[in-house]
């Protein structure tokens, strides 16, 4: 199999990944240029519709953890079964070294961590390593949930230090995205 670009989106539960996925899958540029297929390695709050994703050329697989095959060949079975054109990964943030385990021939193209700002200060303070595992390799780090931008300035070298080359932006209680 040839490359397939694969794209992460990683936080902890409920910090609004799924609703960032969706926002990218429906918009008309994306569902235009081939299949995409979800590869889901938790269940959040909010529920995917296979109906409706279907008409936007997406699949969904989700990883069942418990008495469930490996994580390669649950991708690669995935990936046979719906042969995609690209994969949006929704990543369980306690799954330790989770890209180690995909197969050669999903591509990391990009990944995009999540942060959700009424959490932060427990996550910084009580699981920073695994925080700085999610914000490790992003491109992206987008912080949400917070009301204003003062908030974030402790934790701007902190962040910084986990990943140099990352663009951080804050979205607004508007939901305008701003560099944070």
């Amino acid at each position: 199999m040839e490359g397939i670009r694969t794209y992460l989106f990683s936080g902890f539960l409920d910090a609004g990944k799924t609703t960032y996925m969706l926002d990218a899958i429906y918009h008309d540029f994306f569902h235009k240029h081939g299949r995409t297929l979800i590869l889901s390695f938790e269940q959040g709050e909010i529920a995917l519709d296979a109906a409706r994703l279907r008409e936007y050329k997406t699949d969904i697989a989700y990883y069942e953890a418990e008495g469930s095959e490996d994580i390669t060949a649950f991708c690669l079975s995935s990936i046979e079964k719906y042969k995609p054109d690209r994969i949006y990964v929704e990543d369980n943030a306690m799954i330790d070294g989770l890209t180690a385990l995909f197969p050669p021939c999903m591509t990391i193209a990009a990944k995009t961590a999540l942060i959700d700002g009424s959490t932060l200060p427990l996550y910084f303070n009580n699981m920073r390593q695994i925080l700085q595992n999610i914000v490790k390799g992003s491109v992206l780090v987008l912080f949400n949930r917070i009301p204003d931008q003062e908030t974030l300035m402790p934790y701007g070298s902190a962040f910084r230090v986990m990943e140099r080359k990352a663009a951080y932006l804050w979205e607004s209680p508007m939901g305008y995205h701003e560099k944070a």
